[in-house]
């Protein structure tokens, strides 16, 4: 099970267990037609993230028995919400935010003409930071699934930050060069929020100060706005993350 650290928004460096527990979404329009946006989170604000006791985290596993249903992004999330509780013995209640506009009726399963990109990162082998189970799992077992879907997938597993913004780089181009293609990002490893912005976090990330880990993590508001800014048709983004009190309470 994953290992929660003491939650406080303050000057010091802040390990979440899920982006849910950030203080607040940065989400933003940062263009005159931004992409439709859906964004999953593992759990609700103020509960902590499990990473099960199998293959999968109860989130990604959830998210496998539900993803090939042809239905309403919408009513797949329900379902999702709903094993992710259930397995969770009702302690991880996932969320999320929809920013979809102009397609309502969206099927991550769906028969589509547009072109599907998926970008997944998962980062079990930290540097700096105690090792995780599931993410390097989680995001090769939805790799498959994607590629069923209809997805040209790029999989990124244990990853620096310099390749992951290669990554995200390469993966919004391919966005923005086509107006009606589709994205779908997962991140699963380690998030942080220090003074107020979120990050994503390489393998090799700087955690001597808050500084130098800012430096060294990917920004999630950037994530955002490079996907808004994209103008594609619908990216659906599902942040689920770890943390450990490796400052000893710090």
């Amino acid at each position: 099970m994953r290992v929660n650290s003491i939650i406080k928004c303050s000057l010091s460096l802040l390990l979440f267990l899920s982006f849910s527990l950030f203080c607040h979404a940065e989400v933003r329009v940062v263009t005159d037609d931004p992409a439709d946006m859906f964004i999953f989170y593992s759990t609700s604000i103020g509960q902590l993230a499990q990473d099960g006791e199998g293959r999968n985290s109860p989130f990604a596993d959830a998210f496998l028995n539900n993803s090939q249903k042809n239905e309403p992004l919408a009513l797949v999330a329900i379902d999702i919400v709903s094993d992710t509780y259930k397995k969770t013995m009702q302690k991880q209640r996932p969320r999320y935010e929809s920013q979809i506009i102009n397609n309502k009726m969206y099927s991550l399963a769906g028969r589509s003409s547009s072109k599907k990109y998926a970008l997944l990162i998962g980062n079990n082998n930290y540097q700096n930071l105690p090792n995780l189970e599931n993410p390097v799992n989680d995001v090769q077992d939805i790799a498959v699934i994607l590629r069923l879907l209809g997805y040209e997938v790029e999989l990124k597993t244990n990853t620096p930050l310099a390749e992951m913004e290669s990554a995200v780089n390469s993966f919004v181009s391919k966005l923005s060069a086509d107006k009606e293609s589709e994205g779908f990002f997962w991140f699963a490893g380690y998030g942080v929020q220090i003074n107020g912005p979120n990050y994503l976090i390489p393998v090799d990330v700087n955690i001597n100060n808050d500084n130098q880990t800012q430096n060294s993590s990917f920004s999630l508001s950037k994530l955002f706005e490079n996907l808004q800014k994209a103008g594609n048709k619908i990216n659906v983004v599902f942040l689920d993350a770890a943390a450990h009190d490796w400052y000893g309470g710090r």
